[in-house]
């Protein structure tokens, strides 16, 4: 895969989950791997230049050093999805990544959960 952007920032999504493929039709590198690799895989990805990474709940526990170690900096960002109900936090996040990117790019799956 190559290395994306969006809105000139490298963009990741780091999991183990299969449903991370939809990234990929907006442009987004995923990277779907065993929780025992994402340490180091996702440290070459910062070093390559990744500026924002998206990871899933499940796989935190083994890259939670990393995303501490960068807490306060700004970039990478890390943030995390969810496959649950949009919460507050979702949605200040959400709205965060729309003004540092320039589009929202969730906004065609954010349209179609508020219609069903």
């Amino acid at each position: 895969m190559g290395s994306e952007t969006v809105g000139n920032l490298k963009v990741l999504v780091i999991g183990e989950e299969d449903f991370l493929k939809v990234f990929n039709l907006y442009g987004i590198e995923v990277l779907q791997i065993k929780k025992e690799l994402a340490k180091e895989l996702l440290e070459d990805k910062i070093k390559e230049g990744y500026k924002i990474i998206f990871f899933t709940p499940e796989i935190y526990s083994a890259i939670w050093e990393i995303v501490k170690k960068y807490e306060q900096a700004s970039y990478p960002l890390f943030i995390s999805l969810t496959t649950k109900e949009e919460s507050v936090e979702d949605l200040r996040i959400r709205e965060l990544l729309k003004r540092a990117l320039g589009t929202d790019i969730f906004k065609e799956d954010y349209e179609n959960r508020k219609n069903i």
